[in-house]
């Protein structure tokens, strides 16, 4: 049992170090290894407290120095994962500030992609609020889009896209294969995305119909106009 035991915290260990498992995993699977050596080391534990063998003061600071191991590791990780969501923020907000000043008149077509989660909550978040930009999650129809819609003076967020030089796309890189498919089934076009900006967690493309599809719509227009 205690070699079962034994393969057992060997295997868990292995599956916190190369699979990168979150607290919410990993500690649950420490603690069951613990549990199951208090279990089998309770009848031993009872023998000598009976027997006077057993010495509480070794055990209790024992158990404190573990607790305090386990309370620092905690606390670092902690503070690393703050400096990491803090360094993503200053980054995004960069990012927003550039976008603002470099294209003050353009409005960003945004998908998922673009992170807006990375501003914490007690954010004054100025660098958002004067950026025009439509968030596309869903909501399209809903009266804030619609009004924020009206006041860029756009008709269509995905035809205007292509159609006037007003709006850029944020989007993934990765996804891009996926984006032009949508607007080929959904608007029968093929579309060409010129990267314009790379920012810490995002893309901007201008985005544009090929000169060879525009030569050969002009020419089909010409031809039944003949």
């Amino acid at each position: 049992m205690k070699w079962l035991l034994m393969w057992s915290v060997l295997i868990m260990a292995g599956l916190i170090i190369y699979k990168k498992l979150p607290e919410r995993v990993f500690i649950p699977l420490c603690a069951l290894p613990l549990y199951y050596s208090l279990l089998l080391n309770l009848p031993n534990l009872v023998a000598q407290v009976q027997t006077k063998i057993f010495n509480k003061y070794v055990v209790f600071r024992s158990g404190v120095l573990l607790l305090f191991l386990a309370a620092s590791i905690s606390a670092w990780g902690q503070v690393r994962r703050s400096d990491q969501m803090v360094r993503i923020n200053t980054r995004f907000k960069h990012d927003l500030k550039h976008l603002r000043e470099k294209w003050p008149d353009k409005v960003f077509l945004a998908g998922c992609s673009f992170p807006v989660g990375e501003l914490f909550p007690l954010d004054n978040q100025t660098e958002l609020k004067d950026l025009k930009y439509l968030y596309l999650t869903g909501r399209q129809g809903s009266p804030l889009f619609q009004q924020n819609m009206k006041s860029y003076g756009i008709h269509s967020p995905y035809t205007d896209l292509y159609e006037t030089d007003s709006l850029y796309l944020i989007l993934y890189f990765r996804l891009i294969p996926l984006f032009k498919l949508y607007m080929k089934q959904h608007y029968d076009v093929d579309l060409e995305l010129e990267k314009i900006y790379e920012g810490g967690h995002f893309h901007v493309y201008r985005v544009s119909v090929p000169e060879k599809k525009n030569t050969s719509v002009e020419t089909a227009h010409s031809v039944k106009a003949e």
